[in-house]
């Protein structure tokens, strides 16, 4: 009885323990640090307190393909990283020289390679363009998955109707979509890119 009564209390020590240091360990998050944890950095929702307005990718897309003229386009990353790729009609900016670059009028959107931004740069941009100013919703890297090279398979979960949209935007801006077999008899022809 008293090593029953002994082996009993053993075993709540050593499961208050293990809830205390799972506690602590949802407390402490993930020990390997990346850039998307550094503290400078947010998956932008909010910033400071205030709401950022944001833009989606197919939005944009949209917008390119009816050639709009009504907004401006910003590409935050660097010169090499924005001399290998970026959004048909965006400039790349230096963060101290956009007020001189942009119209008096419509929406100013920004991106960077995979929609994060650092606060001190939303802040200063929002300082010159206030309200005008949007956010593209995952950026380059959103862009490259939804409107380059989109999943337009079974499993992806669209309708056919759908799927020709985006096979239709894709093909606009020289992508190649992943297509379901019914969908592929010319995947041999390379398309030129009509909206680049």
């Amino acid at each position: 009885m008293n090593r029953q009564k002994a082996s009993n209390k053993v075993e709540t020590w050593l499961l208050i323990i293990a809830l205390g240091l799972g506690i602590l360990a949802a407390a402490a998050g993930n020990p390997v640090r990346t850039s998307r944890q550094s503290p400078d950095w947010f998956e932008i929702n909010e910033i400071a307190g205030q709401e950022i307005s944001t833009i989606d990718i197919l939005q944009l897309a949209g917008w390119l393909m009816e050639k709009r003229d009504n907004y401006i386009l910003f590409d935050l990353r660097s010169y090499e990283k924005f001399s290998q790729y970026h959004i048909p009609t965006a400039r790349r900016i230096e963060l101290e020289k956009t007020k001189a670059e942009v119209p008096p009028y419509g929406p100013v959107i920004i991106y960077t390679g995979d929609g994060t931004i650092t606060t001190e740069a939303w802040q200063n941009l929002s300082k010159i363009y206030g309200k005008r100013l949007h956010l593209l919703l995952g950026g380059l890297r959103k862009w490259a998955h939804k409107v380059l090279f989109p999943d337009l398979t079974k499993k992806s979960g669209m309708d056919k109707k759908e799927v020709l949209r985006r096979k239709k935007i894709s093909l606009f801006f020289g992508g190649r979509p992943r297509l379901p077999a019914s969908h592929q008899k010319n995947q041999g022809l390379i398309y030129l890119r009509e909206g680049c």
